[in-house]
């Protein structure tokens, strides 16, 4: 027995012992598990940190532009001195679109001296007006004493465009305007017939003449032949309007003849009241030379008339042969 219990409490303490190693072995292995992550250094940084500036960044020497520059000041015209000689549609005239490619004393000395007797420059397109250099009416008429008036292209709002012209007509000191209608004022279009276009020239002239009553002087600048065109004529005889046929012989050939223009005229306009405009310009058919329009404005039997462009192409020999024409052609009178 005392064997048997040696044996035993032997076999006992060396499990016992065996038991101790393991936990101890299992112990510092989790320790060295955690402990090991903790104690760990931190890893060295891969660059040096970036110092603070010791000055600050330059500022912007130049702002940014705004997104929109604002628009340029307006330039006042300058006020004309009053015509020294009456306005008349049986006098010639000039019809200038683009003022600034013709100088406005070299231009007044000119048409004074060849016997004419106003100038129109061009105003609006619709309701967009066509600003007119700011001194050249004050030098034409300066120049040359004569009329100066005012032509816009007429579209779509007879009302609005009427006062557009108007104002502008009070702007830079005019005395007479010239109205342009044309497609937009038929009554037959590509569309078909169309009543709103064709009241288009009742509505403007009530609109101006409200505005511009009679006896300011206004003219009717369109198509030739009113007989081939179905605008309502009748609303601008009404209105007191004289008629300026476009006689562009160089874009229509003999279909836009002074004389044509009469004969499509018949019971619209009387022939006192037509004073048709010569295209000067180079056109469909190129260019007519002044001899050739002069034989037929005398043909066409009206005194008056116009020539479309003062600007293009016209030249000093071009205005006195014209100025002789109406001393010995009778084609228009001679101002004042």
């Amino acid at each position: 027995m005392d064997l048997l219990s040696r044996l035993a409490a032997s076999r006992m303490a060396r499990v016992g012992a065996a038991l101790v190693a393991v936990a101890a072995l299992v112990i510092s292995a989790a320790l060295l598990l955690r402990g090991g992550k903790e104690a760990a250094p931190p890893p060295p940084p891969s660059t040096a940190p970036t110092p603070p500036p010791t000055t600050p960044p330059p500022p912007t020497t130049t702002p940014p532009p705004p997104e929109t520059q604002p628009p340029p000041p307006t330039v006042e015209p300058t006020p004309p001195p009053p015509a020294a000689v009456p306005f008349s549609w049986s006098s010639a005239g000039a019809l200038v679109w683009h003022e600034t490619d013709v100088e406005p004393t070299l231009l007044g000395r000119t048409l004074r001296e060849a016997g004419f007797g106003w100038v129109a420059v061009r105003l609006h397109d619709g309701t967009e007006a066509d600003p007119v250099e700011a001194d050249w009416v004050y030098r034409f008429r300066l120049a040359s004493g004569l009329p100066v008036g005012g032509w816009g292209v007429l579209r779509t709002e007879p009302e609005a465009e009427a006062g557009v012209a108007s104002d502008l007509v009070t702007r830079y000191g005019l005395d007479f305007y010239v109205a342009n209608p044309e497609v937009e004022y038929e009554f037959s279009g590509a569309d078909g017939p169309s009543d709103e276009r064709s009241g288009r020239s009742s509505r403007f002239v009530t609109a101006f003449r409200s505005l511009r009553p009679s006896p300011f002087p206004l003219g009717l600048s369109s198509y030739c032949r009113p007989d081939h065109h179905d605008i309502d004529w009748s609303a601008w005889r009404r209105g007191g309007a004289a008629f300026l046929p476009q006689a562009y012989v160089n874009d229509i050939g003999t279909e836009g003849s002074p004389p044509a223009c009469v004969t499509g005229s018949r019971g619209v306009f009387p022939p006192s009241d037509i004073h048709p405009t010569i295209g000067m310009h180079i056109g469909v058919h190129g260019t007519v030379d002044v001899p050739t329009y002069v034989d037929l404005l005398a043909r066409a039997g009206t005194v008056g008339f116009s020539v479309y462009l003062a600007e293009t192409r016209m030249t000093d020999a071009d205005w006195r042969e014209l100025g002789a024409a109406i001393d010995q052609r009778g084609i228009a009178e001679r101002p004042g």
